[in-house]
């Protein structure tokens, strides 16, 4: 429970816990290594959205999605780094108010989510062209990436917004904040991930098996 100092940041029903399985490492610990986790993330994501930003050579479809790409994963380091050190500077770091836990974890699915599909769009990208270099201007122009970009990301908002309802309503029937490793909050993302993540998969196991065939095909 917080304690009344706590009353103005907290919410009682909303405490911070790690997994059991976590509970040798230690929260500090935990913490700790999320925080050095996160600046190479950081680090390295800023500098390919500035390179690309910065060069005109770079402003061609396959860095386009590596730039969104890479927009995804900052976001991911953005929120690893943010939770670390707010959970290190403070002296109860056992607790946090139900909005700050929704966003926390929803963000950070999110942007992984994001991550898997723009992962998947990159694949197809080399497919075309690699495969159909012949037509690859025709089937994927600047305009057809920027509306394929668009609904992406507004799938991902769609399911940020369906997320933090599911783990509101989860976290103020009992399950606190560790609602994310049951209920229906992990049905949910466990739904959402296992659908993402099987089609993720057949995409790139298919534009790979295309592409090693056309490169042996070459070879002959």
């Amino acid at each position: 429970m917080a304690t009344n100092n706590d009353s103005a940041w907290m919410d009682d029903d909303c405490l911070y816990h790690l997994p059991s399985s976590s509970a040798s490492f230690g929260p500090r610990s935990f913490n700790i290594a999320q925080l050095l986790l996160s600046l190479p993330i950081i680090v390295g994501n800023t500098v390919v959205i500035a390179t690309i930003r910065r060069s005109p050579s770079l402003h061609t479809v396959p860095y386009v999605f590596i730039c969104h790409l890479a927009a995804a994963d900052l976001c991911v380091g953005v929120v690893l780094f943010v939770h670390a050190v707010a959970f290190l500077s403070t002296t109860t770091p056992y607790g946090c108010a139900i909005w700050w836990c929704a966003l926390h974890q929803n963000v950070k699915l999110c942007a992984l989510l994001a991550s898997s599909l723009l992962y998947g769009a990159v694949n197809v990208e080399r497919y075309v062209a690699i495969v159909l270099p012949l037509h690859a201007d025709r089937l994927l122009p600047r305009r057809r990436v920027r509306h394929l970009l668009a609904v992406v990301w507004c799938a991902v908002a769609l399911v940020f917004v369906a997320g933090s309802a599911v783990y509101v309503r989860a976290g103020r029937t009992g399950f606190q904040c560790v609602a994310e490793f049951r209920g229906d909050y992990f049905r949910f993302w466990s739904a959402t991930a296992g659908v993402t993540t099987t089609t993720t998969l057949a995409v790139i196991f298919f534009c790979y098996a295309r592409i090693v065939a056309t490169a042996r095909r070459h070879r002959r």
